[in-house]
């Protein structure tokens, strides 16, 4: 049961589940209860504020405000609150106990308004939420049908407003490339993975946060390319728990070399360690594959020894754990075919974000105020393209009236080449000089170190695989040149 499948989307699951068509139930994605406006800001704060002490939401008791950032939903909420609305933020970032009473809270009508990331709602039991404001655009039609219809679930008449801000569209569009990887970092990636030291059958770690810089990938995009070797098509490894792995060990009662003869563990540490200062630094998953044990068996038998007073150690580098079932026959292939659906994904991502502007710009700025829509109230033309989304592979281009990014620049050229000459102590991708002129961090080149740059984000309206383009054209010169 889902209230957000295109006929695609249906099509597959039917496929995949073998479910006969005519046990499929389709009905209207919004209900009939709840009015859709949008309008256009140029200040949202403002807006906002205007928006909640004027009818209808002024007399409501339960109201939802959805943020796309973390730090969005404390600065929104305390703005509230300064001005005299009961707001609370929730987002993942806070501890789950502050979670848990921000959502009690909300239930019982003690607090008006939550201001909230995608997070709140998931499970929510409340049937009496009376409005549902978007101060940021959705990620998708998906999402806004989703977070629009935790309103109005008790059948009485709710409201849902949408305010459209264009630079806040081109910034969420331009972090979706954020996840994207080129096929040569993920080929070197692969080749780390299966390295030659890495045999079938044992156990191998990639410490996170190094191997992220390293290759300038995301952990969490580290982590789906696993987890892809892992359930894909083919097997080639099993993922355990995440786990530290380099521990410093330090003895306090028996000799080193005393313990070993009466610890086989011990000894295998000894033998795998490199000693600084008097103690000793080593690998756990070289321990427990000389041992033939798993890394949770030698973190519990050195715990059984810090216990008896033998021994005090610490843990640190957070990594992924695997071991290999089978190494792939051509590298290469499969670097190929996982850069590809990476960038399918994003792409539908892309898609999705494009289609959800296009419905919001067409509201209001194609809308003819006809059959029912007025002001900025727009449920008729919002219902009526969100079918369209999901009776046909939708396009952006229905209406005519969507905003896409620039397809390029006079200066964009220019730039990238005075930005590539007075940083010329890097080692650019194109990838990585887009990045910084759409102003998005990665772990090679973090906003904390180039938010400073002059060129940091400046080119944020312009379409990002324009400006790989433009940037790669300037590193071929750099290196014809030899410089």
């Amino acid at each position: 049961m889902t209230a957000t499948a295109t006929t695609q989307t249906l099509e597959e699951i039917v496929t995949v589940l073998e479910i006969p068509s005519d046990n499929l139930i389709k009905t209207s994605q919004i209900r009939d209860n709840l009015q859709l406006f949008i309008s256009m800001s140029n200040n949202r704060l403002k807006d906002l504020l205007l928006l909640l002490k004027a009818s209808p939401f002024v007399d409501m008791k339960s109201i939802i405000v959805y943020c796309k950032f973390q730090g969005e939903t404390d600065y929104v909420s305390k703005y509230l609150c300064d001005n005299n609305i009961t707001a609370k933020s929730y987002h993942s970032g806070l501890l789950m106990k502050n979670r848990n009473r921000v959502q009690e809270l909300f239930c019982s009508n003690k607090i008006r308004v939550v201001v909230a990331t995608v997070a709140f709602g998931m499970g929510l039991d409340k049937s009496d939420v009376e409005g549902v404001i978007h101060y940021s655009l959705p990620e998708s039609l998906e999402e806004y049908i989703q977070e629009t219809g935790r309103a109005g679930r008790d059948g009485r008449l709710s409201y849902c407003h949408l305010f459209l801000d264009s630079t806040t569209f081109y910034k969420s569009r331009s972090l979706l490339h954020s996840d994207g990887v080129d096929e040569y970092a993920m080929s070197k990636f692969l080749f780390q993975v299966f390295s030659c030291e890495n045999s079938v059958g044992c156990i191998c770690s990639l410490v996170k946060e190094s191997t992220s810089r390293k290759f300038d990938i995301k952990e969490e995009v580290l982590f789906t390319v696993l987890t892809q070797l892992e359930i894909g098509g083919q097997q080639y490894l099993r993922l355990l728990p995440q786990f530290s792995v380099t521990c410093t060990l330090y003895f306090h009662k028996t000799s080193p070399q005393l313990l070993a003869d009466k610890d086989v563990l011990v000894r295998s540490v000894l033998d795998k360690s490199e000693t600084k200062g008097g103690h000793f630094v080593f690998d756990m998953t070289k321990v427990a594959n000389d041992l033939s044990i798993t890394v949770n068996e030698v973190f519990d038998h050195l715990q059984q020894l810090k216990f008896s007073g033998e021994i005090s150690f610490e843990l640190k580098d957070p990594a992924c754990i695997y071991v290999i079932l089978k190494k792939p026959d051509d590298l290469n292939a499969l670097s190929a075919d996982i850069t590809r659906w990476l960038s399918e994904v994003e792409n539908s991502k892309i898609s999705k974000l494009d289609a959800m502007f296009d419905l919001a710009n067409f509201a209001v700025k194609g809308c003819q105020r006809t059959d029912g829509c007025s002001g900025s109230q727009h449920t008729p033309c919002i219902q009526k393209k969100i079918i369209q989304y999901f009776s046909k592979n939708y396009s952006t281009s229905d209406s005519g009236q969507c905003t896409q990014p620039q397809r390029g620049s006079p200066f964009l050229q220019a730039d990238i080449k005075v930005f590539l000459k007075s940083n010329s102590f890097a080692k650019f991708t194109p990838r990585a000089v887009a990045r910084i002129m759409h102003g998005i961090s990665s772990p090679a080149f973090p906003s904390a170190t180039w938010s400073k740059n002059h060129f940091w984000g400046r080119y944020l309206e312009v379409d990002f695989p324009v400006v790989m383009e433009a940037a790669k054209a300037e590193l071929v010169k750099l290196v014809g040149k030899g410089e």
